[in-house]
């Protein structure tokens, strides 16, 4: 298993590398300049040089890529250029809350955000509702696949020998059968958190909850470039990780399965 999981973690290492490079080319292949959002009316050659400078935008596109990467295998992922905060802050802040937060209430409001220390109460009620809206439709595509592959399992000979031989249905369920059943919705979970990630995006857009996804939005449009490329970073390697967990969960399931 430790074999496994080391080849797995190398075998990212090339993955990583061509999203850092799709991403960092991507953003500074879009039309805008990101000086021109600082400097506002002041777009003076001299100031727009200035600014290029202390961004490292008037380097080789190869030089400011070799810099980012650098910085962000040493934990800098750099300074919003809207906001001069970190952007590994942001991140993990926004995440932190989310997941705090992510408990639906009986009533609640459309939108807003109310900081959890503020009011606990009123942050749970605001967080309910697009909590719900980003994961009602993968729970009902992991319900009908549990409910599906349990028949199947169900119907099986070991489960009839179980029977046969006195087990309690509450064991023969819960201990032979549901483990097996749930190999293919773990499957599912796996591919549905690139679909999270997305719709995080326009969940928190429109219940302006001030999350990760509403960040990439104000990013891209204010040619945030460092935040941008934080987001994307940030998803590619959740999604990486969140498949190397359900491979490891496939041997815990299913000690069949080998990973030699």
């Amino acid at each position: 298993m430790t074999t496994y999981v080391l080849r797995r973690l190398v075998l990212m290492v090339p993955v990583a590398f061509l999203v850092t490079v799709g991403v960092f080319m991507l953003i500074h292949l879009t039309p805008g300049d990101p000086a021109l959002i600082i400097l506002g009316e002041d777009r003076s050659p001299q100031a727009i040089a200035q600014i290029h400078q202390e961004l490292g935008l008037d380097k080789p596109l190869y030089v400011q890529y070799v810099i980012w990467i650098d910085n962000v295998v040493h934990g800098d992922w750099g300074r919003s250029i809207t906001t001069h905060e970190p952007v590994a802050g942001d991140f993990f802040i926004g995440i932190v809350l989310i997941f705090v937060l992510s408990v639906s209430a009986r009533l609640f409001p459309f939108g807003g955000y109310v900081p959890f220390f503020q009011d606990p109460w009123e942050s749970l009620r605001h967080v309910a509702l697009p909590a719900i809206a980003l994961g009602t439709a993968g729970t009902a595509i992991n319900m009908r696949f549990t409910r599906s592959s349990m028949i199947e399992v169900l119907g099986l000979d070991y489960i009839r020998t179980a029977r046969a031989k006195g087990a309690s249905w509450r064991r023969v369920v819960f201990i032979h059968a549901l483990k097996n059943a749930l190999i293919p919705v773990v499957t599912i979970v796996g591919l549905q958190i690139g679909g999270i990630i997305e719709g995080a995006v326009v969940t928190e857009t429109v219940f302006t909850w001030p999350g990760v996804g509403r960040l990439a939005v104000e990013s891209i449009f204010n040619r945030d470039y460092t935040v941008v490329q934080g987001v994307v970073l940030l998803a590619a390697f959740s999604y990486m990780v969140a498949n190397l967990v359900v491979d490891l969960v496939y041997g815990w399931l299913d000690p069949r399965i080998s990973y030699a």
